[in-house]
């Protein structure tokens, strides 16, 4: 069983001045970082029941925005008073949470045959961290048996989910349990999502879904902004100014920003080009990150491997920008930099790292075509008709016959022999 967490969450008081008079305005919570609302819908002793179970309380006055629809699928009780074996699989869980105001919200669940209609609901928290307590009327559909019980859901919001989703109920009154439907008076179960992540319904179970989205443009004022438990850094001076890891990683940028919580969780990579505008695909786009980058000059271990290694390994470019996939933003303009998704034939199974290294000779050089260069960078709607002597015509230029071990000219020359 896990241990019990309780986060308190303090408000500053409010002062209002008028003349030489100041009024003190009333706590939106209480000290132990619940509403008063919250503290009377449920009893110590029932709050407590609910701590022992390995129930997380996320207190506060300033929780997050939530307004959709989740699905806990794999559901899995965790810890259970009323007799059940930790680890049993139940049927998915459906909680719709929205038409929050303040600290009230309105919220509908529905877990296999059973339908929770709220008498009130309640929610606090702080950043990404919340808890929403509901006193509520269950209804068992195929009889219409009724019983009270308060749930709470606890968990931390991320991008087209939450994170550590918790669902507690305490049993309140099931009006005798004629049908033998519901757990005794008094007792409880927690439930939680087996792969800690539990979708918003009709979204994205990818890895990187939950990480947020990137804004459509740069700006300076990024560096340190709090979002979603993390926060954003400005990462477009490298390492100090010694080393450029945009120029070798992603080709074309020019800025770049990184969301990260820890090393330990996913992270998020942006780029942008010259005029500030996000980079949503090709070589250039920043690319999300398994492991979270949060010192450019000492990125760690597990994002070199996890993250790195493939980009530059045996994984071919294609596949790595499709596993990897390059946040587009909310409705952010299309702008692909270094795209590469026409040029299947030409790169064929060369990871990025080589792939990069043919748009680098091909900028740097003195004498290849002006059709070469459109069309590396998706400005032709064909394939040149002498795309192969337009490449040997580079490949000669930089002597690569006695230079075949340097990555540049052997990537050149096997994108000469695909075609």
């Amino acid at each position: 069983m896990k241990n019990p967490i309780y986060v308190f969450g303090l408000l500053a008081l409010a002062v209002l001045f008028f003349g030489c008079e100041k009024e003190e305005a009333a706590p939106m919570v209480d000290e132990n970082g619940l509403t008063p609302d919250i503290n009377a819908l449920i009893s110590e002793d029932n709050l407590n029941a609910l701590l022992g179970l390995g129930l997380a309380v996320n207190g506060g006055a300033t929780p997050p925005d939530l307004n959709n629809e989740y699905v806990i699928s794999t559901c899995v009780i965790t810890a259970s008073s009323a007799g059940d074996i930790p680890g049993t699989r139940t049927q998915d869980f459906f909680i719709r949470l929205y038409d929050q105001a303040d600290l009230e919200i309105t919220v509908d669940y529905r877990h296999g045959t059973q339908v929770g209609e709220a008498i009130g609901s309640y929610i606090v928290g702080e950043d990404c961290a919340f808890s929403v307590f509901i006193e509520v009327n269950e209804i068992h559909t195929p009889t219409s048996s009724e019983a009270r019980l308060v749930l709470v859901v606890s968990g931390k919001l991320a991008n087209n989910g939450i994170e550590d989703i918790q669902v507690a109920n305490l049993m309140l009154d099931n009006f005798g349990n004629a049908n033998n439907l519901w757990i005794p008076n008094g007792t409880g179960r927690l439930f939680e999502d087996q792969d800690n992540f539990s979708e918003v319904v009709g979204g994205g179970s990818e890895w990187y879904a939950k990480l947020p989205d990137c804004p459509c443009e740069y700006s300076e004022s990024l560096d340190g902004k709090a979002e979603m438990c993390g926060e954003w850094e400005d990462f477009s001076n490298g390492c100090n100014g010694f080393f450029n890891y945009l120029d070798k990683y992603h080709y074309g940028a020019t800025y770049e920003i990184r969301w990260a919580k820890d090393e330990d969780s996913p992270g998020q990579q942006c780029t942008y080009d010259r005029n500030r505008r996000l980079i949503t695909e090709g070589l250039a786009a920043g690319t999300p990150d398994k492991y979270g980058v949060v010192d450019p000059c000492n990125p760690n271990s597990d994002h070199a491997s996890a993250d790195v290694a493939p980009w530059e390994g045996s994984m071919p470019c294609y596949q790595y920008l499709e596993e990897w996939r390059s946040s587009e933003g909310k409705n952010c303009q299309k702008n692909a930099v270094n795209g590469i998704s026409h040029l299947r034939v030409m790169l064929g199974n060369m990871n990025c790292e080589r792939a990069t290294a043919i748009f680098r000779m091909v900028d740097d050089s003195q004498s290849a075509a002006q059709e070469l260069r459109d069309y590396l960078k998706g400005r032709l709607n064909y394939t040149p008709a002498n795309l192969k002597s337009y490449l040997q015509q580079v490949y000669n230029e930089y002597d690569c016959d006695d230079n075949l071990d340097e990555t540049n000219c052997s990537a050149l020359k096997e994108a000469i022999q695909n075609l």
